[in-house]
């Protein structure tokens, strides 16, 4: 039996003097949008010279290296137009691939003498005198007429009304995310875990991963400078849920929230200290018998 021919790469080069157009990459997406580009370095010359990309592969992609898909979106998109990778190969067939990436790839490929790699030259950016003679070049775009009639197929049978069997993220059930881990690890409340993961994924439904971890934060914030006590901290399940606590915390709202709790320190200030107290405890729901009930 004929051993499989291996496609992708064990290894590849990284520069100790980079490029200019990967110094102005980093310079705009900073260090973190720099190891994302090197992910997906690793991910392609791991496959081949190019990999196919749409919505799910950035998904599970984003979910592998524990970052937000805007995040990936956003570093594809600079490396477009640094050209780090190559937007009409990706606009024209959904792949992610680049003239350095292939000229990289098939050097290595020829250095190691392997044979039979079929080359789509369709999606070729290199010379053949880069590519070598150790491939099979094929003329005929196969492999994106192969995925041209699934992608049909797959639309015509939605248009028919035919269910596709796909295996949705359910929090009410599913494990414990690590996403989520961190999430409820710096929650200043510890309680309601599963029903605040549930309510958890809606909130993203509309904001960022990032954004929704920076409402956790500055509500710590916000506990501490208002010296909070425990009993009157929002539950996990009730900061993400009906009543939308975290709304107060998001970035259209955080600044102008300060601002207005500001004015009524400066209003507030030569008001007698329980009638602040008792009114202050009403505000969170709760009357102490300390506070005059």
């Amino acid at each position: 039996m004929a051993r499989p021919i291996k496609k992708g790469l064990d290894y590849f080069p990284l520069d100790v003097v980079l490029e200019d157009d990967v110094e102005l990459f980093e310079a705009e997406c900073g260090l973190e949008g720099f190891a994302i580009l090197i992910k997906l370095y690793q991910k392609i010359y791991q496959s081949s010279y190019y990999i196919k990309w749409g919505e799910d592969n950035s998904m599970l992609f984003a979910r592998k290296i524990n970052t937000s898909i805007d995040k990936i979106k956003n570093v594809i998109k600079i490396a477009f137009k640094r050209n780090l990778l190559n937007e009409n190969l990706y606009d024209k067939y959904k792949i992610l691939t680049s003239k350095g990436i292939q000229s990289r790839f098939f050097k290595i490929y020829n250095d190691c003498r392997r044979k039979g790699l079929k080359v789509n030259t369709d999606f070729v950016l290199v010379n053949d005198e880069s590519i070598g003679v150790n491939v099979e070049l094929t003329k005929v775009n196969s492999e994106s007429s192969t995925q041209s009639k699934q992608e049909n197929k797959k639309e015509e049978d939605i248009k028919k009304n035919k269910k596709v069997k796909t295996k949705k993220f359910n929090p009410h059930k599913d494990s414990y995310t690590d996403e989520y881990e961190k999430v409820y690890s710096i929650y200043p409340s510890n309680s309601g875990k599963r029903q605040g993961m549930v309510n958890f994924y809606k909130c993203l439904n509309d904001y960022s991963y990032e954004e929704l971890i920076r409402t956790i934060e500055r509500y710590k914030i916000s506990i501490k400078k208002e010296k909070i006590s425990n009993d009157y901290i929002y539950k996990i399940t009730n900061f993400f849920g009906l009543k939308s606590y975290y709304e107060d915390f998001l970035d259209e709202n955080y600044k102008e929230i300060e601002e207005k709790k500001d004015e009524k320190l400066v209003l507030n200030k030569n008001l007698p200290d329980d009638y602040l107290k008792k009114a202050y405890a009403i505000e969170y729901g709760k009357e102490d018998d300390e506070y005059g009930n």
